[in-house]
């Protein structure tokens, strides 16, 4: 069988569950791109979020633009629980396809939004895949 995954580029993104052990190759990233002999880079960093509920530069985003000139065939993305013990308002996803310099990272949905836009624009060949929190039961209903 054709591994379809083999030598393909991908990074990870996002907060310290997507993180792991990756200095161990311990984790999603490691397993995924070991298993399938990809190049892999995990980029994710504990304690960051989607939204700016914690700092600018602790966002997906600021990640995603520390590697925007490198080449990647797949981005993986984990986000959602910092902003959620952050206390990050939700928001709401708007109708519309703006540039990622137009979305504000003050809310969960307006920080994914601007994730997406800037994956559009810089990355509109990668396959992008979004891992989604379970409920934590300490975090805001």
């Amino acid at each position: 069988m054709e591994n379809k995954l083999y030598e393909k580029k991908i990074i990870w993104n996002g907060d310290s569950i997507c993180a792991a052990a990756r200095e161990n190759r311990i984790g999603w990233a490691g397993r995924v791109g070991d298993k399938h002999q990809m190049i892999w880079d995990n980029n994710a960093q504990g304690g960051w979020a989607v939204s700016n509920c914690r700092d600018d530069t602790q966002t997906i985003y600021y990640q995603l633009m520390s590697t925007r000139f490198n080449p990647y065939d797949m981005v993986i993305l984990h986000g959602g629980t910092n902003d959620a013990w952050g206390n990050a308002p939700i928001g709401e996803m708007t109708d519309d396809f703006l540039s990622s310099q137009e979305y504000s990272q003050d809310t969960f949905a307006g920080g994914l939004e601007k994730v997406f836009a800037f994956l559009r624009e810089r990355r509109p060949d990668a396959i992008v895949g979004y891992i989604i929190n379970f409920k934590f039961l300490s975090a805001i209903d």
